[in-house]
């Protein structure tokens, strides 16, 4: 039962992520009621962030994080090479770069 609700809340996470990245790369040209409206939101994506970095990633990583995002993490395993920077740089490159223009797991 604890798997289906770690695979369900990764995959809100991920789409929260999702709307966030379309939302940061339009913000100059949201009108300013729809930018109070969906702000709220994007600080529920941090904090779910912040809670999956802390929760699952550890489990899957097997490391207590040093990082308070999940994506940092993922930098810094892509940095420091091994298993956990391959796996890191699959999940850059297959899962949250595309979302952003220029990628986002840079450093």
């Amino acid at each position: 039962m604890i798997g289906i609700y770690l695979f369900l809340y990764t995959y809100v996470f991920y789409f929260a992520f999702l709307a966030v990245m379309l939302l940061k790369a339009k913000w100059d040209l949201l009108p300013l009621p729809m930018k109070v409206w969906v702000a709220p939101g994007a600080v529920i994506a941090f904090l779910m962030d912040i809670a999956f970095n802390y929760s699952f990633a550890t489990i899957l990583f097997l490391e207590i994080p040093h990082e308070f995002t999940f994506t940092a993490r993922l930098s810094r395993y892509k940095t420091e090479g091994g298993l956990r920077g391959k796996v890191a740089t699959w999940l850059c490159v297959n899962l949250l770069d595309p979302a952003e223009i220029g990628g986002h797991c840079v450093k």
